[in-house]
């Protein structure tokens, strides 16, 4: 497998791209990020793509009424397969390229798009019985440990995945056998009950910004 995938918080982007010249980015917003000024940067350019899924790092799958308008809060499977597709036509015209995946701390959104990402890369393609299936799984969530150790995966869009890419489940199961990781999940699950779970569903940034944003690159 060539090329390569990287997970940054989006304060360490600019760095990020300075040092390693990326290809292409997935970067995950919350829908109020552009009004309170932590909202991931524009980093399109020439020969340089974008994909910006916006929903909130919730492992709850939520929904809410706006102005006569449903809301989605929470990480949709239409948003995973995106940045999938993202993904691999990425790899498949820069074989050799650097992806960046992207959340505001770099351990949540980006870390379980990135694990699927990665499984899909290796293994997507192959036939497999379940026992591989959860064998490969655990495979993607060493090198996921490997590029970003203090990975926390968020699992609706693990479970997102293990749909689209018929997995039998082992991409969640993968992150939940790891006790370390899940003893972590376990405070971060609190943390979202004090500031994610409590959504200020008012936001017309929920209404006007769509899930997925495909940030085209400019000319080279």
């Amino acid at each position: 497998m060539s090329g390569n995938v990287i997970i940054r918080p989006h304060s360490e982007l600019a760095e990020a791209q300075a040092r390693e010249g990326l290809g292409a980015f997935i970067s995950f917003d919350h829908p109020t990020a552009t009004t309170d000024g932590r909202a991931a940067p524009d980093f399109s350019r020439p020969g340089v793509r974008q994909a910006v899924l916006t929903c909130w790092d919730t492992e709850k799958t939520r929904r809410g009424f706006l102005l006569h308008r449903t809301i989605k809060y929470s990480p949709a499977r239409e948003q995973v397969q995106a940045g999938l597709d993202f993904a691999g036509e990425f790899f498949a015209a820069k074989p050799e390229g650097t992806l960046a995946v992207t959340c505001l701390r770099g351990k949540s959104r980006s870390t379980a798009m990135a694990m699927a990402i990665l499984y899909k890369r290796a293994f997507g393609e192959l036939t497999l019985a379940r026992s591989e299936k959860r064998q490969m799984a655990r495979q993607a969530l060493e090198t996921l440990l490997v590029i970003r150790p203090e990975a926390i995966p968020n699992l609706l869009i693990l479970r997102h995945a293990d749909a689209i890419m018929d997995t039998g489940g082992a991409l969640v199961a993968a992150v939940k056998a790891n006790r370390k990781i899940m003893g972590l999940h376990a405070a971060m699950q609190a943390a979202r009950g004090k500031y994610v779970e409590r959504m200020p569903a008012r936001d017309e940034a929920l209404i006007n910004t769509p899930l997925v944003q495909i940030r085209p690159a400019g000319p080279v």
